[in-house]
């Protein structure tokens, strides 16, 4: 099986957000801000400003996980 990202071009990525262990939705960056990605990378952060997600407000100081993922473009 070949690598992934020699398969396909990387156009960005997601970070998704968890609040309460219920999904709250993501937000797209252009950088990846960790090494690993998907649940084996989770991690739990503390909020250090609010945060707007759709119609959902996080608040400063807020408990949440992130997981980063990889938005993979066309075949190359």
């Amino acid at each position: 099986m070949k690598n992934e990202t020699t398969m396909f071009e990387i156009i960005g990525y997601t970070k998704d957000y968890y609040f309460n262990n219920k999904y709250v939705g993501a937000v797209r960056m252009e950088q990846p801000d960790r090494d690993q990605f998907g649940y084996i990378g989770r991690i739990t952060e503390v909020l250090e400003e609010d945060i707007t997600i759709g119609k959902k407000k996080l608040k400063k100081g807020s408990v949440v996980k992130t997981e980063l993922n990889k938005l993979c473009g066309r075949k190359k």
